[in-house]
C-alpha cells in the first residue's frame, strides 16, 4: 500500500470512527464519512468492501490502540485495570463504539471477533502457571472480567455523574476520578485475593 492510500485509509478510519460513534452502524452514512475524510465514497468500498467492513476495521483499529496504550501487566492486575479505566475515561468514543457493536454486530455476526482477548492470554496463562495469580480463574475468563470491570466501572461513574448532575460539585473533577479509580483498583485487589 502506498503512503497516499495509507493516508486515505487512515482518514476514512478516523472519519468513520466519529460517524459510527455518533450514529451507530445503521445510522452512519457512507456519504458523510467520505465527505469528512475528503475522499470519494468509492474508496470505502475499495478499502473495506462495505460499510460493515469499515465498521469492523474501526473496531479492530480501536482494539489494537487500546492494547498498545494499556498493555496487560499480569503482575499488577489492579494497576492494569486502573490504567484501562483511565484510558476509557479519556477516550469516550470507545465505550460508545463498543455499545453500538454489542447492539448491531454481536459476536458471530460477521467480521472478526473484535472483542478478542488473545493478547492477554499468554501473560495470564504464564502468571497462572507460575503461581503469580490465583488458579481459580481461567485466563480467558479473567481477561474478560478485567476488561469488563474497567468498562463497567466507567458506566457506574457516568451514571453517578448523571444522577448527581443537579449538584454544584464537579462530578468529573480530578478528585472524583481518583476516588473512583482507587475504588476500582481495590475491588480488583479483593477479587484477586479472594
Amino acid at each position: 500500500m502506498t503512503s497516499d492510500s495509507s493516508a486515505s485509509r487512515g482518514r476514512l478510519l478516523d472519519a468513520a470512527a466519529s460517524e459510527f460513534s455518533a450514529h451507530g452502524l445503521a445510522g452512519a452514512r457512507v456519504a458523510r464519512i467520505a465527505s469528512s475524510a475528503k475522499l470519494n465514497k468509492e474508496r470505502i468500498y475499495a478499502y473495506f468492501g462495505d460499510k460493515e467492513g469499515l465498521f469492523d476495521a474501526v473496531m479492530d483499529q480501536r482494539h489494537v490502540e487500546v492494547m498498545a496504550a494499556v498493555p496487560l501487566d499480569a503482575d499488577d492486575l489492579p494497576g492494569y485495570v486502573g490504567r484501562l479505566f483511565d484510558y476509557i475515561i479519556s477516550h469516550p468514543d470507545l465505550m460508545r463504539l463498543a455499545a453500538w457493536k454489542q447492539l448491531e454486530r454481536p459476536l458471530g455476526q460477521g467480521g472478526k471477533n473484535i472483542g478478542s482477548y488473545d493478547h492477554a492470554l499468554a501473560p495470564l496463562t504464564a502468571a497462572r502457571d507460575e503461581g503469580r495469580i490465583d488458579t481459580t480463574f481461567n485466563p480467558v475468563d479473567l481477561a474478560v472480567i478485567l476488561y469488563g470491570l474497567a468498562s463497567a466501572w466507567h458506566h457506574v461513574f457516568a451514571a453517578q455523574r448523571d444522577t448527581e448532575s443537579g449538584t454544584t460539585d464537579d462530578v468529573w473533577s480530578a478528585q472524583r476520578l481518583t476516588e473512583h479509580r482507587e475504588a476500582l483498583i481495590e475491588a480488583v485487589r479483593r477479587l484477586m485475593t479472594g
